[in-house]
């Protein structure tokens, strides 16, 4: 029986790539984050707390809050803060609500092509 090779995920495969064109820079912004799936356990586990509104300090009274509410843009956001650099995400947050959406729209339908699989590229 073969032997059945898991993909790492730090393999390249893994990695989706960005290109985004900046208003008075020479040259683009470019960054890599994995497949949505791939996230190292600590920052999935930090995501879902965040979006959860777990960290949130909690009343006195000890009445439960209200169900915190996040944006796309918010959601988007905080994914990309867990990979990018301080420096990168500063560019990022400047973005548009459209632009950020292209992202999220990029990310998500590539993290589902299967591993050892490539979408079709908008480049040919």
């Amino acid at each position: 029986m073969a032997i059945f090779r898991v993909t790492p995920a730090h393999d390249p495969s893994i990695q989706i790539e960005f290109e985004i064109p900046i208003k008075g820079r020479q040259n683009p912004l470019f960054f890599t984050v994995p497949k949505i799936q791939y996230f190292p356990v600590e920052k999935s586990k930090e995501f879902y707390d965040w979006l959860s509104g777990k960290n949130e300090p909690q009343p006195e009274n000890g009445e439960p809050l209200e169900p915190v509410r996040r944006s796309g843009r918010d959601i988007v956001l905080k994914m990309l803060s867990l990979h990018v650099s301080a420096k990168d995400y500063a560019t990022l947050e400047k973005l548009t609500d459209g632009e950020l959406g292209q992202i999220d729209t990029h990310w998500e339908n590539e993290s589902k092509t299967p591993v050892g699989e490539s979408s079709a590229s908008s480049d040919t």
